[in-house]
């Protein structure tokens, strides 16, 4: 029996045009197949009407002496996005999540999607049922 789930997914690296062409409601799919992974919803922390949630981009570089920075990139520039798609399928105990019931979906996984203005390539950061209100 399908239920329903909310995957959390990020987005690092994104141009602000790709985030404001995204908007509520826009059915995601999987740009390997065109399978529909699920619609778009509003990410609790998203500013403005903007669904996803951002934060300037992030790079991780080294010094001359070989020691990591991390180094936030200028507003305005790049975008780090985290947003939320409510997709149907089966959420087993160890976390993976059967798309549909026949694609399987696990935290950590990198996906190719698109909705009907963006493609973008995303982190599937967790998988979580969805409680019935």
């Amino acid at each position: 029996q399908l239920q329903t789930a909310l995957i959390t997914v990020e987005a690092q690296g994104v141009r602000p045009g790709a985030v404001n062409a995204l908007t509520q409601g826009n059915v995601v799919y999987l740009a390997s197949s065109g399978e529909k992974v699920g619609t778009l919803v509003a990410h609790p922390d998203a500013q403005g009407s903007s669904p996803v949630a951002t934060t300037p981009a992030s790079v991780l570089m080294t010094d001359e002496k070989g020691n990591y920075l991390q180094l936030s990139m200028p507003d305005g520039t790049l975008l780090d996005a985290v947003g939320l798609i409510e997709a149907q399928g089966m959420l087993g105990d160890d976390g993976v999540f059967l798309l549909q019931g026949r694609y399987s979906v696990t935290p950590g996984q990198t996906l190719s999607v698109y909705t009907e203005r963006v493609s973008l390539t995303v982190t599937v950061k967790s998988i979580t049922a969805r409680s019935s209100n």
